[in-house]
């Protein structure tokens, strides 16, 4: 019962330290100082831009046009409107960028461009996509003129028509004398309408571009993985004009309330400000930090990074260069300890390998038990809702956006319950450490696979591996030390806070994009961490036992 407690304990900090991490700041007012980003400010930007939806060739779309026009104007800028033709792939249409330069103290054309789209889908007035990401623009430019000059020059592109598959960004990158003085962009995005804004996409040689947001943002929101996964994704923004003409620079968008992404709902009323306020504070210092930077200097590495947001105030960033090395040490360690294990008696080494083909069936029951319980949940829905099953799947989500977070609260409560039976019912057959080791196992062919294949994600599974092995590895060492249960609760927060704030923290963004149509995989990736959890707790529990029942027939 002690070691239940104590996991519910290391479950709570563990989360109350994740939500600090993606907690949002207070709003600014409309009186802070002229040099500070003030959401309040920037909503009337964002009031007058998303009254209406406002697609491209359309009279809204102009008015949305003028007004950020006379606001360019306003902050001493001259604004000047690029109206062309514009084809990319299967799509076409006459669309209108608007194009600004901040001029910087080095007579230079070395320049950041500072990019974002004002055209929003014909279904809804587009507050977050991509009103929000402009006002931020326009905000951040009257912050900038506010104080000393920077020495970079900054261009402001604020496209038209990318809804229409990138059209204003393709012809920029065409047709516009400017996009050559162009050294990085920054591009602003929005996929939902609230919540923390992550970094989610970069180039490749990102080393010295990431650490310079590290430097530069209070605190950056940002992974690698992310990355990995969009490569892998037909998606594209703006930057993947400026990406496939070799631009390197940073991506931005926030993702939380995707419900409302295209939808009519995507308006004012629904937007919160808080991640208007982040989005600032981070564009902001970002933007003063690359506008006196060395441009060149930050373009001149073919080095990648590997890169992570651990804490609120915690960003950690390594050369990809070293995923291999830490993934080979990491195995090592596992060796050590499961030579350690089998040497005091704890395990034997079939059994292990046992173990570990059982963790493979455990996982494969969990990917059909989720399966099933989607179908049986989205036919139900469909019911309910008149609809068949072949259209409905992917309006599902967006019919019922509350349901979602409480069917995946269902599929994780149902999956825990089958966990902790299956585990039980091995434990007849190999005991709780070993069920452990064998979960490592495939933890490590994992971590290995990625840090080969996939260097970007390596980081999900090296660290918490490495944390795994040592823990398990400091309980053993000191499992005779009469201040074992203080090492024990240690060892159990940290496999409690590296699973939840590293690993089980990106399945959340994942799930955040893909909603519950993935929830069979991602129940999947859960159960891989939730075997290592009750596997342990199991084994402190039982291990704890016996020292109780030792003591009584010793005093007996």
């Amino acid at each position: 019962m002690k070691y239940f407690l104590l996991s519910f304990v290391s479950l709570l900090i563990s989360i109350l330290i994740l939500m600090n991490t993606i907690s949002l700041p207070s709003l600014k007012s409309e009186d802070a100082p002229l040099d500070e980003f003030s959401a309040t400010r920037a909503m009337k930007v964002l009031n007058n831009i998303a009254q209406k939806p406002h697609p491209i060739e359309t009279e809204e779309n102009e008015k949305v046009r003028n007004y950020l026009v006379e606001q360019l104007k306003d902050l001493g800028l001259e604004p000047q409107l690029n109206s062309t033709y514009s084809k990319n792939g299967n799509r076409e249409g006459n669309i209108t960028n608007i194009i600004a330069r901040l001029e910087g103290s080095a007579n230079s054309n070395d320049a950041i461009l500072l990019v974002s789209h004002y055209d929003s889908v014909k279904y809804g007035p587009g507050a977050a996509d991509a009103g929000s990401c402009v006002a931020t623009i326009i905000e951040t430019v009257r912050a900038l003129k506010n104080e000393e000059t920077l020495i970079n020059d900054i261009i402001i592109l604020i496209t038209d028509g990318e809804e229409e598959y990138l059209l204003g960004a393709k012809a920029f990158v065409d047709e516009h004398p400017y996009f050559n003085d162009a050294k990085l962009v920054v591009n602003l995005e929005a996929r939902g309408n609230s919540g923390i804004v992550t970094m989610f996409e970069t180039g490749e040689g990102n080393s010295n571009i990431i650490g310079a947001m590290k430097k530069s943002v209070p605190h950056p929101f940002a992974f690698s993985a992310t990355y990995e996964v969009y490569k892998q994704m037909p998606n594209g923004t703006d930057f993947t004009e400026f990406r496939n003409k070799g631009l390197n620079g940073l991506n931005f968008a926030n993702i939380n309330g995707a419900h409302t992404y295209h939808e009519p709902t995507d308006n004012i009323e629904n937007y919160n400000k808080k991640t208007l306020q982040y989005y600032g504070t981070t564009i902001l210092n970002l933007m003063r930090y690359l506008g006196n930077a060395d441009l060149d200097k930050l373009n001149d590495t073919e080095i990648d990074s590997v890169y992570f947001t651990l804490t609120k105030n915690i960003f950690i960033n390594y050369s990809a260069k070293i995923a291999i090395p830490l993934s080979i040490f990491t195995i090592l360690l596992l060796i050590v300890l499961t030579y350690i294990a089998y040497k005091k008696g704890k395990i034997k080494i079939f059994k292990v390998i046992l173990g570990t083909g059982m963790n493979l069936i455990t996982l494969l029951l969990t990917y059909l038990l989720t399966k099933g319980l989607f179908s049986l949940t989205n036919r139900g829905a469909c019911a309910l809702n008149n609809f068949e099953s072949r259209t409905y799947k992917w309006n599902m989500f967006f019919i019922t956006p509350k349901n979602s977070n409480t069917i995946m609260l269902l599929y994780l409560i149902i999956t825990t319950i089958l966990l902790v039976l299956i585990i039980k019912f091995i434990n007849k057959y190999i005991n709780y450490m070993e069920i452990y080791l064998g979960n490592l196992v495939l933890w490590s062919v994992i971590m290995m696979f990625t840090s080969i294949y996939i260097k970007g994600a390596s980081y999900l599974f090296t660290w918490t591996t490495l944390v795994f092995i040592l823990s398990m590895l400091t309980i053993l060492v000191f499992e005779k030390s009469k201040y074992k249960h203080i090492i024990n609760f240690t060892s159990l927060f940290a496999n409690m806070f590296a699973g939840i704030n590293v690993y089980l923290l990106f399945i959340y963004l994942i799930y955040l994009c893909v909603f519950i149509f993935m929830s069979p995989v991602i129940m999947v990736l859960i159960s891989l961490y939730g075997i290592v959890i009750i596997s342990k707790v199991l084994e402190l529990t039982k291990n704890n036992t016996n020292i109780d029942k030792r003591t009584s027939v010793e005093i007996s």
